[in-house]
């Protein structure tokens, strides 16, 4: 069912119908419960703590094995988080702390895990901008790019360095 025909048939309830329907999902599913607790009290800062700890877990090792970091799971909780919709500034150190937890997988990184880190970063750069607090954040992203760029130096990718990832995205240097 496309957005415009669930919109069409929501139009025919009415208030209580509409009322026992939220409730229902409510009940019955928890990323919905979850998401209607954050628009009802949104609290960015709470809301990023959950999902930072969550970040952790996916690279934090355990016990005595050494695992390797789960990035894609990674990149889905950062993505999760972001469709809340909460504030920029947690939305930009969230994308920070993703790309600075890649860059620091050690032997496990790979390329694929170094597209993610830069994607995640030009993503913070991008946002910071949108938001007017490009400043803020400046240090801690060229830092990052220039870890990025040792990164792929080292691994001998050079050819994979996105170049657009040490371009400013307004009149400062990185």
């Amino acid at each position: 069912m496309s957005k415009a025909q669930l919109k069409k048939q929501l139009k025919n309830f009415d208030a209580g119908q509409l009322s026992e329907l939220i409730l229902e999902l409510y009940v019955s599913n928890h990323d919905i419960k979850e998401y209607l607790e954050f628009w009802l009290n949104p609290d960015s800062e709470a809301l990023a703590e959950k999902y930072g700890d969550k970040l952790l877990k996916c690279f934090a090792h355990s016990g005595y094995w050494r695992r390797k970091p789960d990035v894609r799971k990674a990149k889905a909780i950062v993505e999760k988080f972001v469709s809340f919709r909460p504030d920029p500034l947690c939305t930009i150190k969230m994308y920070l702390n993703l790309s600075g937890y890649i860059l620091q997988c050690g032997a496990f990184i790979s390329l694929e895990k170094l597209k993610t880190a830069a994607a995640a970063l030009r993503k913070a750069m991008v946002e910071a901008e949108a938001n007017g607090v490009y400043t803020q954040f400046e240090n801690d992203m060229k830092n990052m790019a220039q870890a990025y760029k040792e990164r792929c130096y080292n691994y001998q990718v050079t050819e994979h360095f996105p170049p657009e990832l040490l371009e400013p995205i307004k009149n400062t240097t990185l």
